[in-house]
């Protein structure tokens, strides 16, 4: 399950960098709580692309409530650190600042 969710959450990075440097138009994970984020296009006007619950059990530890992306697809304010964990297992996601690129560490065990 904690796997399950970084791969999401990846596959969603991915999805909003592509799409702010394709389409020139700001777009966003918003982190509402532990277990919940949304994908968000902020211009020309706001929709909520998707809303995403992380699997039962399963939380989100971040750094800033939200991601977004330069029109050149560097991430807006650094790099970013993400850990998902449940009672038996802890899995940290780096998103690289120069690049945007989410990297996904080892899985571990409690």
């Amino acid at each position: 399950r904690v796997m399950n969710a970084s791969l999401q959450l990846r596959a969603d990075i991915r999805y909003v960098q592509r799409m702010t440097v394709l389409e020139g138009v700001t777009y966003r994970i918003l982190f509402l709580s532990p277990v919940k984020y949304i994908v968000r296009r902020e211009a020309p006007f706001l929709k909520n692309i998707k809303t995403v619950e992380l699997p039962d059990g399963v939380q989100c530890v971040v750094q800033t409530p939200a991601i977004e992306f330069s029109p050149r697809g560097t991430l807006e304010k650094g790099a970013q650190t993400i850990q998902f964990k449940n009672k038996r297992y802890s899995q940290q996601m780096t998103i690289l600042p120069d690049t945007g690129r989410p990297e996904i560490k080892e899985i571990h065990k409690y």
